[in-house]
């Protein structure tokens, strides 16, 4: 019968192994984690669902027709988000002529006195036309011969945002 040495195995050695192992294992866990983070931070923020003048009217017209729907003033009940789609100089005018003596006698935004149904369902974005810092757009309400409404938009950049800085009656 023949004997062999078993390899020395030393307890602390081991120790120091796993030690080693962890002190790796916990930045790369805390670079993952952050990587995480910021990539669904970024795929929310409102800036990059807002990257072309195409995307940020087809979110404003829902968003807005939603709150019409809800009976809500979005030009004052939320004042923040509104910000975040049209442009500072837009706004100042709009509350210029609200507050003036002839006031508006139509939605700035919509352009009518009133909805349809199946506008905030029906948005079609058409027409986009980019020259450097701004678009202009088609935007179509509705969905049937009767309830489609156009709109001719210009858009502005501000930071990296598209926001509306003027809307006008469309043409069918």
């Amino acid at each position: 019968m023949r004997f062999t040495a078993a390899p020395f195995e030393n307890p602390m050695g081991r120790f120091f192994q796993k030690q080693r192992v962890r002190s790796l294992l916990a930045p790369f866990t805390l670079v993952c984690l952050l990587l995480v983070y910021a990539i669904g931070a970024y795929a929310q923020s409102p800036a990059s669902s807002q990257n072309t003048p195409q995307a940020t009217l087809t979110a404003f017209y829902h968003w807005y027709l939603e709150a019409l729907a809800k009976s809500r003033d979005p030009l004052h009940d939320d004042r923040a988000k509104i910000e975040g789609y049209v442009s500072k100089g837009l706004l100042r005018e709009i509350d210029r002529r609200s507050k003036s003596a002839e006031g508006l006698d139509e939605d700035y935004f919509i352009r009518a006195q009133d909805y349809l149904e199946d506008w905030a369902s029906n948005i079609a974005v058409s027409d986009v036309q980019i020259k450097d810092r701004t678009a202009s757009a088609t935007v179509t309400l509705g969905a049937t011969k009767q309830s489609r409404h156009p709109l001719a938009l210009n858009l502005i950049k501000e930071g990296d945002a598209w926001k509306i800085a003027k809307v006008s009656a469309g043409h069918i």
